[in-house]
């Protein structure tokens, strides 16, 4: 049964009217299963996971304005994904956190005693203050390490645990599990992490038997007439007089748009000024220079070197190019796109920058389209100079549903605008170790580790925003 709402903006209110349907109703079976045990306690908490999962699927759903959208993704049974996997749902409820693991067939409960307010304040200073690269990150990470591995942290080595997939709630969707810190080392030291919109949205499948993946590269360094297609609040924020500081980072060498862009998209009567704006002398090289991504040609030279690819870079890279180059007869395991990107709290402010032309999450499922009877459609999608915009939980979405759009099996981004060197360091790596037969959790892992071991990308805010979505093998 469908339960029509709408709210401001015409659009349906999940979180105002659905969710809290689903959350208490989760609330009393999570509570019955307290008190239950053996198969009893099992069928209850499988039907708590159905429960969230709902939860999750509706969520998209709304985010992308129609159940239709999203009707057709592959579904997988959690039972048949990597026995040295464990599935992390946390489930926030105003009282109390529970947590709900899934070690193959089985599913453990366990609650922790800490209210909503209490977790959404760390979460959001842990976000805000890695973010922007801040050292006050130790104790919102060691609490949110508290609240959500330590409890389950015997029976995850009990059970030798490798990977460890989250299934992240609300504000827990901005934080980089990976820099959670138990006092000595963190989350990433321990185990591969990789993050899901929900066990039930994505396919899972087997380990890819090859390694030799066909790549298309493509990227950014200069933009070109896609300036004056952007969103007119984010042109406006750029050029208007007086709002320098809205569009310099006091982080050097970040690519990405700043945090003053990030929230101006949203003030919808600056896109009334924009063009005046556009009609000044110099205007277009201004919204060039501030969008160029001086990393990007190296970043793909690299990758270049690890992959077998093609490229292409600025002039190349427009929409006609790339959708002829995804539309070929011969797929793409590999798509890496080096490019502006913003992903909001729903899909209409979403999109990617190509040189003449932003690709809006509507569009890119049918330019990555691969109906021609191929076996494997994208293994891996990679946006490595996107963000989500900063404070606002639902962003991630944006993220996800790109994988979704794309029918990729997994998808690698980051949640802030990222260090330049790092970002190249860390693709290259990357690669480099899935031609080595490593899992892609993995793989990012091993990259990421290489960061943290470098002194001068230690700090988190270097290597915990890249994010892994889907498939983790």
């Amino acid at each position: 049964m469908d339960i029509p709402v709408e709210y401001h903006d015409g659009k349906s209110s999940f979180r105002e009217t659905l969710e809290p349907v689903y959350l208490g109703y989760a609330y009393h079976l999570l509570k019955k299963a307290g008190h239950q045990e053996g198969e009893a306690k099992q069928k209850t908490l499988l039907l708590a996971r159905q429960t969230v999962e709902q939860i999750k699927q509706t969520e998209m759903e709304d985010f992308f304005g129609g159940r239709c959208l999203i009707e057709g993704f592959q579904r997988s049974e959690l039972e048949t994904f990597d026995t040295h996997a464990a599935v992390l749902y946390p489930i926030i409820l105003p009282d109390r956190l529970e947590l709900l693991v899934s070690f193959g067939k089985s599913i453990r409960q366990y609650t922790v005693s800490v209210p909503q307010d209490r977790i959404r304040e760390e979460a959001e200073t842990l976000s805000d203050t890695l973010r922007n690269g801040k050292a006050a990150f130790w104790k919102p990470s060691r609490n949110l390490y508290q609240w959500l591995i330590a409890p389950l942290e015997k029976d995850l080595a009990a059970e030798e645990i490798k990977t460890l997939v989250v299934v992240p709630d609300g504000v827990l969707r901005l934080v980089p599990f990976s820099a959670l810190f138990d006092g000595q080392h963190y989350v990433l030291e321990k185990y591969a992490v990789s993050v899901s919109p929900g066990m039930s949205l994505m396919g899972h499948g087997q380990d890819a038997k090859s390694r030799t993946y066909r790549s298309l590269l493509a990227g950014l360094s200069k933009p070109g007439p896609v300036v004056e297609k952007l969103p007119l609040p984010m042109i406006s924020a750029i050029l208007e007089p007086g709002s320098e500081e809205t569009v310099e980072r006091k982080l050097p060498m970040t690519r990405g748009l700043s945090n003053g862009q990030m929230r101006d998209i949203k003030k919808r009567e600056a896109g009334a000024k924009a063009e005046s704006l556009l009609r000044q002398p110099g205007a277009e090289e201004k919204l060039k220079e501030t969008l160029s991504l001086p990393g990007v040609e190296n970043e793909l030279n690299n990758l270049k070197k690890a992959v077998k690819n093609t490229t292409l870079l600025n002039e190349q890279f427009t929409v006609d190019n790339f959708h002829q180059q995804v539309s070929g007869d011969e797929p793409y395991e590999i798509i890496h796109i080096a490019s502006h990107g913003i992903f909001s709290s729903n899909a209409d402010d979403s999109f990617l920058m190509a040189y003449d032309n932003v690709i809006k999450l509507d569009d890119l499922e049918a330019l990555l389209k691969q109906d021609k009877g191929a076996q494997r459609g994208i293994e891996l999608l990679t946006l490595s100079a996107c963000e989500t915009a900063e404070g606002d939980d639902r962003a991630p979405l944006g993220f996800t549903g790109a994988a979704l759009r794309a029918k990729a099996r997994s998808a690698l981004g980051s949640l802030w605008p990222i260090s330049d060197e790092a970002a190249s360091q860390l693709m290259a790596n990357f690669y480099t170790n899935m031609t080595q037969h490593l899992g892609k959790a993995e793989a990012l892992r091993q990259a990421q580790l290489k960061l943290l071991h470098n002194p001068k990308m230690s700090h988190p805010f270097y290597w915990s925003p890249f994010i892994l979505v889907g498939n983790w093998l």
